[in-house]
């Protein structure tokens, strides 16, 4: 039986696009499926923005440093909606970088969410597909606790769409982005109590 592509990725995030652009390089007629924005977490709600809210944190360090070298009072006003203003301009760039990286190598985008109809195709949109290999590389979602209130609680996604910096800002686990959201924050003027079940954290990483 003859497939419409040869592999079908579901799922645009890091895993979904390194998959099909190897695939594309050994020759593969790939195709991926992916119904929001392309990037995944990394891109969109992750790595990338993180990495910016930490370097515009950073900067408060180098300012208390500043002084040390004989800067009278070098710091200045911290504006939250220009850096978002920054942050989403810089991930829109990524994600057209990423589609013209997609066209270049011949990987057909359907900007649709994929359903099962057997194991070789999938239905997108009114149109069905069929590969002879589907990857699933659709992510995770954030656990919420199961306690009083969660409904009222954030995501690590919901921080990077804060209308404001709060004041205080109780963060529960310790694991690396409970840690860097922490720090980030704090060095921003958040008041930050971290909560976390372990007598250390950061538990998953070396010890020292």
């Amino acid at each position: 039986m003859p497939y419409d592509v040869d592999m079908l990725v579901i799922g645009a995030g890091s895993g979904g696009l390194s998959a099909a652009k190897a695939a594309a390089k050994y020759g593969a007629r790939v195709a991926i499926a992916e119904p929001a924005t392309l990037g995944g977490t990394c891109v969109n709600r992750g790595c990338v923005p993180k990495k910016l809210m930490v370097s515009a944190a950073d900067f408060k360090q180098q300012q208390r440093a500043a002084t040390a070298y004989g800067w009278v009072n070098p710091a200045g006003s911290f504006d939250w909606e220009m850096l978002k203003a920054a942050i989403a301009q810089h991930l829109v760039s990524l994600r057209q970088s990423q589609e013209e990286t997609l066209q270049n190598t011949g990987i057909k985008l359907i900007r649709e969410a994929a359903q099962f109809v057997d194991p070789h195709t999938v239905a997108l949109g009114d149109r069905q597909v069929s590969a002879e290999y589907i990857v699933l590389a659709v992510g995770s979602t954030p656990t919420v606790l199961d306690i009083p209130g969660a409904n009222l609680s954030l995501t690590s996604k919901d921080i990077f769409n804060l209308d404001q910096i709060p004041n205080r800002l109780a963060v529960i686990g310790g694991g690396y982005i409970g840690i860097e959201f922490s720090h980030v924050l704090a060095e921003l003027g958040t008041e930050i109590t971290l909560i976390d079940t372990d007598s250390l954290v950061l538990s998953g990483f070396d010890q020292d």
